[in-house]
């Protein structure tokens, strides 16, 4: 995380003032871990979800920190992991028949 506080920190410099940092997805459903590590019927993997979400909890504490401590900047995170899950989880609210044909 150390590497990309740095960036955060040296874009300030070179005068970016409102910066989007987007959230990890979650990891476990990318369709190579569904497919190595998600057994028979390619499940997500739930730790590497939960490395995605620990990741996401860190980087937003980051986040705050770095808002508070960085002069007339806006920092905002952009989550990815909720909505995605979402859609994997309870793919018929979105109109979507079976998740089989799209990961």
């Amino acid at each position: 995380m150390c590497l990309q506080i740095n960036l955060l920190k040296e874009i300030h410099e070179l005068g970016a003032r409102r910066i989007v940092i987007f959230s990890t997805p979650p990891l476990g459903c990318i369709p190579i871990e569904r497919t190595i590590a998600g057994g028979l019927h390619r499940k997500c993997v739930n730790k590497y979800n939960n490395a995605a979400q620990l990741f996401n909890s860190m980087l937003k504490q980051e986040i705050l920190f770095l808002s508070s401590s960085l002069p007339e900047t806006k920092v905002a995170m952009a989550d990815l992991y909720n909505p995605l899950i979402s859609i994997i989880e309870n793919p018929h609210q979105y109109g979507i028949n079976s998740m089989h044909h799209i990961i």
